[in-house]
């Protein structure tokens, strides 16, 4: 695994799996942001894996969080679209 240093920012983050990682990737950007009031942040994209995955668990299951950072658009379009939380760190174990 690779670590690095990301810039502070506001994130939302998105749990999936290895197995749904493209459909949530798909849902982010054709559904999730057109609709949030948000836009992709001058900022990268990362993905979060736990760092001990159980070793008896398909691939496939793997658990993992995309974070996507946000900046508020000036003009809302829909306030209802739901967001996952703003990013506050690596999920509580």
């Amino acid at each position: 695994m690779m670590s690095m240093n990301v810039p502070a920012q506001k994130y939302a983050a998105f749990p999936c799996t290895l197995g749904t990682i493209g459909a949530t990737y798909r849902y982010i950007t054709e559904e999730w942001q057109p609709r949030s009031g948000y836009e992709h942040a001058d900022a990268p994209d990362f993905e979060y894996y736990d760092e001990e995955p159980d070793p008896n668990a398909p691939p496939q299951e793997m658990k993992l969080w995309i974070y996507w950072p946000i900046s508020r658009n000036t003009i809302t379009i829909n306030s209802e679209a739901p967001c996952v939380s703003p990013f506050t760190g690596p999920p509580k174990r």
